[in-house]
């Protein structure tokens, strides 16, 4: 019994390695081929993203949430929206051995040196400002 149990796992782990390499599976590329079928699916994915963004319709990622977050602080600051203090005392808490990089970065924000990623770009952006919200 023992003897045909053995045989029996043999034989499932065999199917299952033939399983794995079939033609047209990543796991039976060889390297480059996957780094080229990996670089190829990920420039397909980043032009997906740029046209949803281009759309005003971006799928919910880290990235674009991260992208919108930032270019909200960037609006407050250049306008001292409410709220835009809460930047500046995080600005001045992490860059605490630049003690002016802080205003460097509100008035960058001013004077449109530092611009929004995603907002603007949309077409459907809002043409208020951080402080008609």
């Amino acid at each position: 019994m023992a003897f045909r149990l053995k045989i029996m796992t043999t034989a499932l782990d065999i199917l299952l390695q033939q399983a794995k390499l079939q033609p047209g599976k990543i796991e039976a590329m060889m390297p480059e081929e996957r780094r080229a079928y990996n670089a190829a699916a990920k420039r397909a994915s980043r032009d997906r993203q740029r046209e949803a963004l281009a759309s005003g319709k971006a799928n919910p990622s880290v990235d674009v949430t991260r992208e919108l977050l930032a270019d909200i602080a960037v609006m407050m600051l250049a306008s001292d929206a409410p709220g835009s203090e809460t930047i500046m005392a995080g600005l001045q808490r992490y860059f605490t051995d630049r003690v002016g990089y802080p205003i460097k970065i509100k008035n960058d924000c001013r004077r449109g040196k530092l611009k929004t990623k995603i907002i603007g770009k949309v077409q459907d952006a809002p043409t208020r400002t951080a402080t008609d919200i």
